[in-house]
């Protein structure tokens, strides 16, 4: 499965492998590629998001950018609904699967306003906090050992968020913290 970029012949003009040929081979692939293949599939889907929404927000309020993200999710798992019934949703858990559903609409509210307020690259360095809540909360509600090198690791992190932060410029650092504050519940 290959096909033409141009259909005039052109020096720029390449074949180029259609994108079901690059998941089958990825198939083949060791999990650890597949993992990093994924990953970054996922972070430019993230970062194609967060511009979008950036962009977006300039004309409409973050709540709704937040509806019709929702809608365009919802338009590409109705086929695999179709074709494999519900399947997918099919759980022992009912609970935390709601609980989740619910911690994701509570996350992505505040995670859309400060996409809308503050600068891309802030709202990017600021994501990179999420590990830091993460052993925090492996730490108080898994029982997970931190030991002295991650102890140090945390507060490097912490400080480095507080440099992002800037706490001492209001306005910035107010919607900023809006950002902080809503990583917890993402983990």
């Amino acid at each position: 499965g290959h096909r033409r970029l141009w259909t005039r012949a052109s020096p720029v003009c390449a074949e180029v492998p259609s994108v079901k040929a690059k998941f089958q081979a990825l198939r083949g692939a060791p999990g650890a590629v597949r993992g990093i293949a994924l990953m970054a599939a996922a972070m430019i889907a993230f970062a194609a998001m967060n511009g979008c929404v950036r962009f977006l927000s300039n004309e409409l309020h973050p709540f709704q950018i937040a509806g019709i993200r929702s809608a365009f999710g919802l338009l590409i798992f109705v086929p695999i609904l179709a074709r494999r019934r519900l399947a997918p949703l099919r759980t022992q858990r009912i609970g935390l699967l709601a609980m989740r559903g619910f911690c994701h609409v509570v996350t992505m509210l505040p995670h859309f306003m400060a996409l809308s307020l503050i600068p891309l690259a802030t709202f990017a360095s600021l994501n990179f906090s999420i590990p830091l809540f993460t052993t925090i909360l492996a730490f108080v509600f898994l029982g997970e050992a931190i030991r002295l090198r991650r102890l140090v690791a945390l507060g490097v992190g912490f400080a480095g968020a507080l440099v992002v932060v800037r706490p001492g410029i209001v306005g910035l650092a107010d919607i900023s913290q809006i950002t902080l504050k809503s990583k917890p519940i993402v983990v």
